[in-house]
């Protein structure tokens, strides 16, 4: 009884000390290069990353500098260009690192208002994308999809 009740607090205090850290959420802009200098993650079955440039061409370069940038489980880190210096790069069972690769975004207005339907990224184009460097946010969510609007209110017209 006495080893049992050692062998689990054994393994209680070691998932508790020694378990992967969680990491904050990397934070990648709309447009531009990028430099990671802490550690931060792509959350599992995401797409994210830099984006520059129109059409097919991605020339955004993302930096790892410091710290380690974790790809979660069949989750993409898309970039024109990747380069580490001093950080790491740790990727889960299925994530992928697409150098050389757009991110799009879902903003079917015609034409398109900044603001993506959902903050759900891909790499791949299709009608209603629009690239990722062309949104105005991409913390914020179109409130409504259907209805062409600059400033995104979500309010009755009047009020906006």
């Amino acid at each position: 009884m006495k080893k049992n009740i050692f062998a689990t607090t054994t393994i209680f205090f070691s998932a508790m000390f020694f378990a992967p850290r969680a990491h904050a959420a990397c934070s990648f802009p709309a447009s531009g290069n990028v430099n990671i200098a802490s550690s931060c993650g792509i959350d599992a079955g995401k797409v994210d990353g830099p984006d520059t440039g129109t059409g097919t061409t991605n020339s955004a370069v993302l930096t790892a500098s410091a710290g380690t940038i974790t790809i979660g489980t069949n989750a993409t880190l898309a970039a024109g260009s990747i380069t580490i210096t001093s950080g790491t790069i740790a990727l889960a069972s299925g994530a992928e690192l697409k150098p050389k690769t757009p991110i799009f975004a879902v903003d079917s207005e015609s034409p398109p208002d900044g603001y993506a339907a959902t903050l759900t990224f891909y790499t791949v184009t299709a009608t209603g994308r629009v690239r990722k460097n062309t949104l105005t946010s991409v913390t914020a969510t179109d409130c409504n999809d259907a209805a062409f609007s600059t400033t995104n209110c979500c309010l009755a017209p009047e009020y906006c």
